[in-house]
Order: C-alpha cells, then sequence, then structure tokens
C-alpha cells in the first residue's frame, strides 16, 4: 500500500486578466464585504469601516506591518471564539480550526518581523486549531531567521492592497501571498478541506 504523508490540493485554477474576477475587482470587493460583514453581524456584532477592512486582512492571512498589529489580530481572533461561544453561531470546532489556520497565515505572512512573529505564533492558544505543514513550518523560520540578516522578506506579505490583475498569460497569485495556498517564495502549499467557521474569514 502507498501512502501519502501529506494531503494534495484537490482543485487548481488559474488567473489570467480577462478572467471576471479580474476585470470586476471592484464588485468582487464590495459584495465580499458585504457578506463578511453580514456573517461577522451573525455574531451580534457591528463593525466600521476601518475595523471590517482589519477583519478581512486578518482573514485573508495578510501579513502585518508591526508586533502592536499582530498582537491586534490575535485578539481579535481570540474575540471572536470567545463571541461565538457565547452565542453558538458557528460550529465551534470549525470555527477554532478556521481561526488556527489563520492566525498561521497571518503570522507566516508576517515574517519580515523576525523570529518573535515565529514565537509569538507558538505561544498563542490559537495555535492549537491548526497543525501547519512541516515544509510551511520550514519555510516560516527560515523566513523569520533570515529577516535578522536582511535577506528575508521586506514587508508583510498577502496584502489585499497588494492584489491586482495579473500581466496577461502570468497566471500566477501575487508574489508573497500565501492564504489562497501558496508560499511566499512561490511554491504551492495545501489549504485545509473547508468547515463551517470558514465563512466569517473568506
Amino acid at each position: 500500500m502507498l501512502l501519502r504523508p501529506e494531503p494534495l490540493p484537490l482543485v487548481r485554477r488559474r488567473l489570467h486578466a480577462q478572467a471576471v474576477s479580474q476585470a470586476q475587482v471592484a464588485v468582487s470587493d464590495a459584495q465580499a464585504r458585504q457578506v463578511i460583514g453580514r456573517e461577522v453581524a451573525r455574531l451580534g456584532l457591528t463593525l466600521s469601516d476601518a475595523e471590517l477592512q482589519f477583519h478581512r486582512e486578518v482573514g485573508h492571512g495578510a501579513g502585518m506591518g508591526s508586533r502592536a498589529d499582530l498582537d491586534r489580530a490575535e485578539r481579535w481572533l481570540r474575540s471572536l471564539l470567545e463571541t461565538n461561544a457565547r452565542r453558538a453561531v458557528y460550529p465551534a470546532e470549525g470555527l477554532r480550526q478556521a481561526a488556527g489556520f489563520v492566525w498561521f497565515r497571518v503570522c507566516l505572512n508576517s515574517a519580515w518581523l523576525g523570529p518573535w512573529a515565529w514565537l509569538r505564533h507558538r505561544r498563542s492558544p490559537l495555535a492549537r486549531g491548526h497543525r501547519p505543514l512541516r515544509r510551511e513550518r520550514a519555510v516560516f523560520a527560515l523566513n523569520a531567521v533570515r529577516s535578522l540578516a536582511g535577506l528575508g522578506p521586506r514587508g508583510p506579505a498577502g496584502r489585499l492592497a497588494n492584489w491586482a490583475p495579473p500581466a496577461a498569460g502570468a497566471g500566477r497569485h501575487p508574489p508573497g501571498h500565501s492564504h489562497c495556498g501558496r508560499f511566499p517564495d512561490g511554491r504551492d502549499g495545501v489549504r485545509p478541506p473547508r468547515n463551517p467557521g470558514d465563512g466569517l474569514f473568506s
């Protein structure tokens, strides 16, 4: 019997400049904000435009621009879990796993902050919700250490503001984006199967 130690991606897609999602970025963005705002409202929370944008950045797995922002991201994710525990809107385990996955991606894309970001991830209770692949952990640790010598990422990766339609024929995700299954160095990654808790971060 042949056993594979790691899961395989089930779907691969190609991005190009003529794609509907690329040609109508503004429309897609407005719809995404509406959907996510509705999901957050189910928890009884009302967010300002700035707070909703921060939630979207976190849910997207975007890197943070400072230690304070990374601390804020962790507090926000934990507050969502605590609120859901009181209101029982989402399946508790599904949301815990989704938050753990998002927390790892946020920290991974914040590797430019150095080993502190790696330790910050490990020491958070959120880390128990998702176990990254070995290669993902290796990339994270390597980028964090390299940043000390100025050889790693020079800023947060995966920010929503960095998204733009690729050049014709490019067919690639933006460099540094990892939430949708790509490591900061451009190699393919694997996202866990979706669960009911993912809707809050889509």
